[in-house]
């Protein structure tokens, strides 16, 4: 049996609870308090890690292109300007809903392994699990499925050809970028790695990490991949 004090108490606490509107009990999520806020937009939104690649991908949008042109033509530019976010030497997964239809698809264009990959590949002569060898050495190495991955979504998909999606791309690499804190932070975490590809004369030795036989001068896999990729807008294949 409640005593009156205890239950003048509850009563009260009863009544606090009706009094409170429901907007208390539900904070919204806008407070000119936050330092960030949320961004509101009617018609489509861009959002990654890096600000070039963002503007490229809003051009994308206002010049008539879908979702997926966007979504292709920031990961060729985050490529260059963010390789951590973007790589064209990986893989991944890409959805893709389609509103006309109400179909959502998956399209997966993961890594795969070598054809000359065994199961024992990663393993020490004692048999035990190698990290050197499944991390840094040259049979980590995935065959990538990035180029495939973007191409075959535009072609699905997109209203872009594939040169119009990597043109944005070449023309920051050709003409170089400002690098962001991200990319400077990377490239200092992956120094130590980095300077093993060099010797003193500030040459590359490809065949640290690729079992290659000839030292490689620097900036040569710079300017092959440029090359390439002019190929590929000009021939519309990715070889």
């Amino acid at each position: 049996m409640l005593r009156p004090r205890a239950f003048s108490q509850l009563l009260a606490v009863a009544m606090l609870a009706l009094a409170m509107p429901a907007a208390a009990q539900q904070p919204a999520i806008y407070d000119d308090r936050d330092r960030v806020h949320p961004v509101f937009a009617t018609h489509g939104m861009v959002a990654t890690q890096e600000a070039n690649a963002t503007r490229i991908g809003l051009e994308v949008l206002q010049s008539g292109g879908n979702a997926v042109d966007a979504a292709v033509t920031v990961a060729f530019a985050l490529a260059v300007t963010l390789p951590q976010a973007g790589n064209l030497g990986g893989g991944g997964f890409m959805l893709v809903h389609d509103a006309a239809r109400d179909e959502t698809v998956a399209i997966d264009y993961r890594e795969m392994s070598g054809a000359a990959a065994s199961r024992d590949m990663f393993l020490d002569a004692t048999g035990a699990a190698d990290p050197e060898k499944s991390r840094y050495s040259g049979l980590a190495v995935g065959v990538p499925g990035t180029l495939a991955g973007m191409a075959l979504a535009l072609e699905r998909y997109g209203t872009l050809s594939l040169a119009e999606a990597l043109a944005p791309a070449i023309e920051l690499a050709a003409g170089g970028i400002v690098v962001s804190a991200e990319l400077s932070d990377s490239l200092k975490a992956a120094s130590e790695r980095l300077q093993i590809l060099s010797d003193t004369d500030g040459v590359a030795r490809c065949h640290t990490v690729y079992n290659c036989t000839d030292a490689c001068p620097r900036g040569i896999h710079v300017t092959k991949a440029i090359g390439e990729l002019k190929l590929a807008m000009v021939t519309g294949k990715l070889d």
